[in-house]
């Protein structure tokens, strides 16, 4: 008889690819929307050429209204698609040195449509100076995002994230406004123990005085700290 467990053991082996998945179902909804916008375009353009054909006077100003319409669209497309590709190649290496808060800022850009869905807005707040550590980085990208995700489960409007240069503790911070906070405890205690932190020489910790949740490395991940970000 197969025995059906309360929990998924393969659950964590997977939450990069639930990530990525989630991720790609994102950018090319919002691509799709592209192309109907540019479709529509398209058949308003073969309306008016036929128009033309009829003997009807042919706006140049539409024309241009619906060809400048159509180009927007177009360079909205190509920069999902960049974005897109690039987070691809988040998997292209087993480790590699990364810049904490330009990585935490691409997982941002990445989710920004699923922000705007959950009515939540995501500040950044520049890192008091250039922090790099050497991990794996789709693994760091997902537990970003499962930090990130989780808070939006508590319907938070605004999310601010932040960051420590401290050498011993090299990390990100995530709470929220102070009448809004971060339900942090909550948050700390469904992934405190999360095996994907462990693996990366990372923990999830807690700053109850502030209501924050953050990702907190150990030193010997750091690599490198440099002049504050501009």
């Amino acid at each position: 008889m197969t025995q059906h467990l309360e929990t998924d053991p393969f659950k964590e082996c997977f939450a990069p690819i639930a990530y990525v998945g989630k991720m790609a179902a994102a950018a090319t909804h919002e691509i799709k929307n592209n192309l109907a916008v540019i479709n529509e375009s398209a058949g308003l353009l073969s309306d008016l050429s036929l128009m033309a054909d009829q003997g009807h006077p042919l706006s140049p100003e539409k024309v241009k209204s619906v060809s400048e319409k159509m180009e927007r669209q177009v360079k909205r497309a190509d920069m999902v698609i960049r974005r897109l590709n690039q987070f691809c190649h988040t998997t292209d290496q087993q480790t590699q040195p990364i810049d904490i808060a330009q990585t935490v800022g691409f997982v941002v850009e990445m989710g920004d449509r699923i922000f705007k869905a959950a009515g939540m807005v995501v500040q950044i707040i520049p890192p008091p100076a250039l922090v790099r550590i050497d991990t794996h980085l789709i693994y760091f990208e997902t537990l970003v995002w499962q930090i990130i995700e989780a808070i939006m489960t508590q319907k938070v409007k605004n999310l601010l994230v932040s960051f420590e240069n401290d050498p011993d503790a090299p990390g990100v911070w995530f709470s929220g406004k102070a009448d809004e906070p971060v339900q942090a405890n909550e948050i700390f205690s469904q992934l405190r123990n999360i095996p994907l932190a462990e693996g990366l020489g990372a923990s999830i910790k807690l700053n109850g005085p502030q209501d924050r949740i953050g990702l907190v490395f150990e030193s010997s991940n750091l690599i490198e700290q440099g002049e504050p970000h501009v």
